[in-house]
């Protein structure tokens, strides 16, 4: 996927971003609603001020080739997304309780089912390079049973065919495998990008493909949140957990 999405995409003369749609996405005005795990901040404190870093090293990478580059990092706010439900609406508490009554037995059929055993592992860095979000960066997500996989199917799944009309989000604009927690997007805008960044950047990407930040142990229903919020970093406006 990396090398398609954004080594690929790098290199390819005819690829740009569209600035019109980034601006939009960086709106308050974008919404949606979307099945989230939070990374609390506090409590992977140490994982976040080493990601802190990290993040520096490419914005300094960004910003020697790319000077007018707007580079945006933000911790605060990280999540791993399960699923995303519903996009450029909004919605009211009640309207999240619809999903929920849906969404809630799945959590706790399928965390039974594991015993609560699954551990999440943050190892090394996810990368997207898309013409709506300009270049992203994450952590990836390695989970030791595949639990989360498992509810993102059952959820969709029960989603789509339930036969109430919920606002939904289309099946196959999102994937279904990959685990990871973006919080870094440089809104590149010129292209083609230099071929000495390109070969820095995947460097440097690579040199943590085998590093450890951190851990998350023993998931449980109230670490399974239904979120509704602003923009990319899903600012709340309701959210209802999973207990």
């Amino acid at each position: 996927m990396r090398q398609e999405e954004t080594y690929g995409r790098m290199a390819d003369p005819r690829f740009h971003t569209d600035r019109a749609v980034m601006a939009r996405i960086d709106s308050p005005a974008w919404l949606r609603t979307s099945l989230i795990v939070p990374l609390p901040t506090p409590l992977l404190a140490p994982l976040f001020a080493e990601l802190n870093t990290v993040y520096g090293t490419f914005r300094d990478l960004i910003h020697r080739y790319y000077p007018d580059c707007e580079v945006d990092s933000y911790v605060d706010s990280a999540h791993i997304t399960i699923k995303t439900i519903a996009g450029d609406c909004s919605q009211s508490a009640d309207d999240l309780h619809q999903y929920l009554t849906i969404i809630r037995p799945l959590v706790h059929q399928w965390l039974a089912a594991f015993n609560s055993a699954t551990s999440l592992y943050a190892v090394g860095l996810f990368s997207s390079l898309n013409r709506e979000r300009g270049l992203a960066l994450g952590l990836r997500f390695y989970p030791s049973l595949p639990v989360l996989q498992i509810i993102r199917g059952a959820v969709g799944m029960a989603l789509y065919e339930q036969a109430t009309a919920l606002p939904l989000r289309p099946e196959h604009s999102f994937h279904t495998t990959l685990i990871h927690s973006t919080g870094f997007r440089a809104r590149l805008t010129t292209f083609p990008l230099h071929p000495t960044f390109i070969a820095e950047f995947r460097t440097l990407l690579e040199h943590y493909d085998r590093h450890l930040f951190g851990q998350i142990d023993a998931l449980t229903p109230a670490d399974f949140i239904l979120r509704h919020g602003y923009s990319d970093q899903l600012i709340p406006l309701e959210e209802l957990p999973c207990t």
